[in-house]
């Protein structure tokens, strides 16, 4: 799976229901409240909310990268967990394994806040905007509070995309086992997910590939190898997460509780992470995502517990987009889907080209394309080089007014 689709697969995820979670009849509740979505969307003060999670082995706070609330929500809920659980410990999915030694210098106050983006090479293992994700590493400094990476390198997980988990050398698996078999609802989500892509990559506008998969198409993927490798890439994402986390849950007589900050797909309805915790002996799991105010019913089988917020970018506006997902390239980043009606696609960039320069300036890697584009203001012009088919193109992506 390439660093695009597994965006992509953490975005997509999150604009599907579980089919096997329905929906009670439950208007949401106002901004800063809690819910119970198995018991008709009841109500909780934030206090029995909190001692709720408080009582768990393993929390996973799932959020929408994106979402500043998302963010701003997970910090309230780690201080109120602190105060109840001292021994409480911090597991990041933003963070591959690997960046552990950056992570304990980090506590130790050894980085500045610019030095330590830089040695995790923020950008280029993460991408989503770092002042969302700040104040939780500064909370946990300040409370000398443990921070563990629990990701994988992403080049493992494209492997098992293109090649599947069996054909993975066990000294390539960095450690990860087999994972448990995905549970059919959550099959059913990825197939979802899987189509949707599928759609999009065909050159679909997004309202239509959006919409349900049919009957037909749900049944084509039931032989399709790369339906089943996308699944495995997916368990292969969720079991090495897992395990990290549940090293720490069940390391010691008096475990810390162990809080997973991870995108909500990995999350919602106990399939993904909490399935394969199950499986690693982790049985007491809480989850705990949000919602928004104006959504009209709350699937049953979402979460434990519900946070009513909204939904708040970074800044007042998103920021400059150019609509591509991509990848890094031996010569620079190659993209792997364009957005109808974006700025690349009004540019003239198409799949498969090979962006080499931005600017003026050569890229080695999507985290250079990405801050770049970061440094546009509304209504510039950004010229850019590319290859497509062997032959050199110069094109210049148009921004508008305002984002």
């Amino acid at each position: 799976m390439t660093n695009g689709l597994v965006r992509f697969v953490a975005v997509a995820i999150v604009t599907m229901l579980t089919p096997s979670c329905g929906a009670v009849a439950a208007s949401c509740a106002p901004v800063g409240t809690w819910l119970v979505p198995s018991q008709q969307g009841k109500r909780l003060s934030a206090d029995n909310a909190i001692s709720r999670l408080a009582e768990r082995q393993v929390v996973l706070l799932g959020e929408s990268h994106g979402n500043a609330d998302d963010h701003r929500w997970q910090l309230q809920v780690l201080a109120a967990l602190h105060g109840r659980r001292p021994d409480l410990r911090i597991g990041l999915e933003m963070l591959p394994r690997a960046a552990q030694p950056v992570l304990d210098r980090w506590m130790a106050g050894e980085l500045s806040v610019k030095a330590f983006l830089e040695s995790v090479n923020w950008d280029r293992v993460w991408g989503y905007n770092s002042n969302l994700y700040m104040p939780i590493f500064e909370f946990s400094r300040m409370n000398q509070v443990p921070l563990i990476a629990i990701n994988i390198p992403r080049s493992l997980v494209a492997k098992v995309r293109d090649e599947g988990w069996a054909a993975i050398p066990d000294e390539e698996r960095v450690g990860v086992g087999d994972p448990a078999t995905a549970p059919s609802a959550y099959s059913d989500m990825l197939a979802d997910v899987f189509v949707v892509k599928e759609r999009m990559a065909a050159g679909g506008h997004e309202d239509s590939a959006m919409a349900p998969t049919s009957d037909a198409e749900r049944m084509a993927l039931v032989d399709d190898p790369e339906f089943q490798r996308f699944v495995e890439a997916q368990l292969t994402w969720d079991r090495a997460m897992a395990e990290a986390l549940a090293e720490v849950a069940l390391a010691r007589t008096e475990a810390p509780l162990v809080v997973g900050i991870v995108g909500r797909g990995h999350a919602e309805g106990g399939h993904g992470i909490a399935h394969q915790l199950r499986d690693l002996g982790v049985d007491d799991i809480g989850i705990a995502v949000t919602t928004t105010e104006s959504c009209a019913n709350l699937p049953t089988g979402l979460a434990d517990l519900v946070f009513v917020t909204t939904v708040q970018e970074v800044g007042s506006s998103p920021g400059p987009r150019l609509g591509i997902l991509i990848d890094r390239a031996d010569d620079g980043v190659v993209v792997r889907h364009v957005v109808p009606d974006s700025v690349a696609a009004e540019a003239g960039i198409k799949e498969t080209d090979i962006i080499t320069e931005a600017a003026g300036f050569a890229l080695s890697d999507p985290g250079d394309l990405i801050r770049i584009v970061r440094r546009q203001a509304p209504g510039t012009w950004l010229p850019l080089v590319l290859m497509r088919d062997g032959e050199g193109l110069h094109l210049v992506a148009k921004f508008p007014m305002h984002f």
